[in-house]
């Protein structure tokens, strides 16, 4: 037996396996062709996780991309995921916690995941941009001569001006 073993193979393969593996390498035409597919819908994946400043995606030679969030944003980004009936791997150790590995699919899967992604932080974005407009009391129109402008009243119930009002709304977004 012990003689056997060392002639044996390191990994069973089953029959159904090497039928799929004979088959693949007939058609390398098609392989090569979805490897293309693959490797192209990893780059536009890539691009796109690099435009938010909160993911940082790692290159990657395999199927897949590995992605880094910021604050607790793998979590709702995996909930939201898993609500589409899309699953991607999150990582439980305190090393990887807010780290998804997101697998290459077919480009109308890949375009669902960047949907939800960009749908996630332009949510995000709304309610942030809302939370730094409260901080004025009143926004008002006020109609002078033919033409309108806005005045805005500050906290302290100051009136800002077009070019005063943008100065305090950056002042006050920075602060």
């Amino acid at each position: 037996i012990n003689n056997i073993f060392k002639i044996k193979r390191p990994y069973n393969v089953n029959l159904a396996a090497e039928v799929a593996a004979i088959t693949t390498l007939e058609n390398s035409g098609k392989l090569i062709e979805n490897i293309n597919l693959i490797n192209n819908e990893k780059e536009n994946l890539f691009s796109f996780l690099k435009l938010y400043k909160n993911i940082t995606p790692f290159p990657s030679e395999a199927n897949f991309i590995l992605c880094k969030f910021k604050n607790n944003d793998s979590e709702i980004i995996f909930n939201n995921l898993a609500k589409e009936g899309i699953f991607v791997r999150k990582f439980s150790g305190n090393d990887l916690k807010n780290y998804l590995r997101i697998s290459i699919g077919k480009p109308e899967q890949m375009k669902k995941i960047k949907n939800l992604i960009k749908s996630y932080y332009e949510k995000s974005w709304n309610q942030e941009k809302n939370k730094q407009t409260a901080r004025y009391d009143k926004h008002q129109v006020i109609k002078k001569g033919t033409g309108i402008k806005q005045v805005c009243k500050s906290k302290s119930g100051k009136k800002l001006y077009p070019k005063i009002a943008s100065l305090y709304f950056v002042w006050a977004t920075m602060g």
